[in-house]
């Protein structure tokens, strides 16, 4: 101790400019690390923002496709459906045996229609980020929405 007073004033100021230098640096290294952290985890909400965007457009487009010949089918039970005869004229018959006995006028084909393919919509995209924790990096209104 005796020897740390007498040291001189320089060796006392190169010292604690060392010291100084020593915190300054492992700092500057703490600060390195998270801002890399925070920027990968930003690049992984980037990815995972577009994989969403893409596999909702997907959907859309999907669903758009489906969507006439669904409504074509919904207007056509719906007429069937609104007959003022329509009591008389499937008493006693089960589902199937009014399908074949009006397929006509139903519009009924027997098959799914080819240009429909059936398929379900897809939320990889969603469950990937998810399951990376990158939510937590996201705006909480767009998350909101998301889910």
């Amino acid at each position: 101790m005796y020897k740390m007073i007498n040291m001189g004033k320089v060796r006392l100021l190169n010292v604690l400019a060392e010291a100084a230098l020593i915190i300054f640096s492992i700092l500057l290294a703490l600060y390195t690390n998270r801002w890399r952290e925070d920027h990968a985890a930003r690049q992984r909400v980037d990815r995972d923002l577009a994989a969403i965007r893409v596999e909702l457009q997907e959907n859309r487009a999907m669903i758009a496709d489906v969507l006439p010949y669904q409504e074509h089918e919904v207007d056509n039970l719906g007429r069937f459906l609104a007959r003022p005869d329509l009591e008389r004229r499937v008493r006693g018959k089960n589902m199937f045996q009014v399908v074949k006995a009006y397929k006509d006028e139903l519009g009924y084909h027997g098959v799914w229609n080819p240009h429909v393919t059936p398929s379900t919509l897809s939320d990889t995209a969603w469950k990937t980020a998810v399951a990376n924790g990158d939510l937590q990096f996201m705006d909480p209104a767009l998350v909101r929405s998301l889910t």
